[in-house]
């Protein structure tokens, strides 16, 4: 009878995973989102869990949860973890934690019916990069034994991350804070190092070199203005005249009255060889007939002087010359001027609140309202104080010769001069004029 044999076969017990073989997975990854999708969803074979989400702990923000394979960033999840991560403490070592009193904390136990969170910490050179928020659901909670189960995976995959992602960036919010600094320290370093010359601008007009003033050569009325501003008139040519006709009377009246005396001069003349008083009555009024003439002479020279003429060739400088017919003038009032169009210099207003020390050997650009281009010009005189304006204020008159003239400058043209001082730092150039503002507005 054949005796029958039994055979033992072993029971293979069932191997439990090891953390090693979750954090060389992990450190395989060929891509950031390969990692990212085994760090959420590998863990769960060291410790169970309900739902694990990556967030990022630089940039503040998720970036994966278990069991999804793309993220939306619009879902009303991602806004919950967004807030609860932000506002939670997160510690640097695997723990269980307390969330933060949110109204975001409020919707995920109404979502969930209770949840527990335990957090993984993944840290690169001491720095926390990442992390794994691991949420266990009513009624399951974190005890000390499954923290101490997924502990042991800290290490390792921050190892993987640091493989795989690399050293962690700087947060925006630090570049932001860098970048701020740098760019101050810049600028601090320009306003001091940085020296730009003084540059002030002028008001400017041109003015009429050497003019010739033409005056009242006697009281009276001018009755006409013959020429207009900006004429140019030749030696003899007539100016303006004089309201002549009481000057006529005057002139007549004299020649009638030298005529009587050299009447009566005449008639006394012959009556002296009968009579010894008219000899000397003949004397007397030889006298006055002198007198009249001188008078009369004085009349014609006064009529003559009623038209007034050129006494050299210029252009005529006046203003509003309808306004002089019918007015009252005396001697030595100047009525207009006679210019040489190519003899002009420049004058300058510079405002004592602008005044700055510059070199008068070097020349300075100057931009006319109604002239285009730029013309050139050097300063030949500055007045040593300053001297109150038409329009109140106060400034510094300075002549200027032209380097370079306007093709045809007209007389009382203004514009714009550019005057460069001496060099100094951006930060007094900058600052000077409103610092002035202050001081005048504060007294100090």
């Amino acid at each position: 009878m054949a005796q029958s044999v039994k055979l033992h076969v072993p029971q293979v017990e069932k191997m439990k995973p090891h953390p090693e073989g979750v954090c060389l997975d992990a450190v395989l990854s060929e891509t950031k989102q390969e990692l990212y999708f085994k760090l959420v969803n590998n863990i769960v074979v060291c410790s169970r869990f309900d739902r694990a989400v990556l967030w990022d702990c630089i940039n503040q923000k998720v970036l994966a949860v278990s069991g999804q394979s793309s993220l939306s960033v619009d879902s009303s999840l991602i806004n919950i973890w967004t807030m609860l991560l932000k506002y939670t403490q997160l510690p640097h070592k695997t723990a269980a934690i307390k969330i933060a009193q949110l109204p975001e904390e409020k919707e995920l136990n109404q979502i969930t019916g209770g949840v527990s969170v335990a957090w993984l910490p993944i840290k690169v050179s001491g720095e926390m990069a990442a992390g794994v928020w691991l949420e266990r659901w009513s009624p399951h909670y974190w005890d000390e034994d499954s923290i101490n189960g997924i502990s042991v995976l800290e290490r390792g995959l921050s190892a993987a991350w640091k493989t795989v992602v690399g050293r962690p960036l700087k947060s925006k919010r630090t570049k932001v804070k860098w970048t701020a600094l740098i760019l101050t320290l810049l600028i601090v370093a320009a306003l001091v190092l940085v020296r730009l010359p003084m540059r002030i601008v002028a008001d400017c007009e041109i003015t009429p070199d050497d003019p010739v003033v033409v005056a009242a050569p006697m009281d009276g009325v001018i009755d006409t203005v013959v020429v207009k501003p900006g004429q140019v008139v030749s030696t003899g040519d007539v100016l303006f005249t004089y309201d002549s006709r009481a000057l006529m009377e005057d002139w007549n009246v004299s020649q009638e009255q030298v005529k009587l005396l050299v009447e009566s001069m005449r008639m006394a003349k012959l009556n002296e060889f009968s009579s010894q008083d008219s000899k000397g009555e003949a004397s007397l009024l030889a006298f006055r007939v002198r007198q009249e003439e001188i008078r009369e002479e004085l009349a014609r020279k006064k009529v003559e002087q009623a038209t007034v003429s050129a006494k050299q060739a210029g252009m005529v400088v006046i203003d509003q010359p309808h306004e002089w017919s019918g007015r009252p003038v005396q001697t030595g009032e100047r009525v207009l001027l006679l210019i040489d169009p190519k003899e002009t210099y420049l004058t300058l207003k510079i405002h004592e609140s602008d005044y700055i020390e510059f070199s008068k050997d070097q020349d300075f650009a100057v931009f006319l309202n109604a002239a285009g281009g730029q013309c050139r010009a050097k300063i030949r005189y500055i007045a040593s104080h300053a001297s109150v304006q038409a329009d109140g204020t106060a400034a510094f008159v300075a002549e200027a010769d032209w380097v370079t003239s306007p093709l045809s400058p007209r007389m009382g043209l203004s514009g714009t001069a550019i005057l460069y001082g001496q060099k100094v730092s951006l930060a007094y150039w900058l600052f000077r004029r409103p610092w002035s503002s202050l001081r005048s507005s504060f007294g100090f």
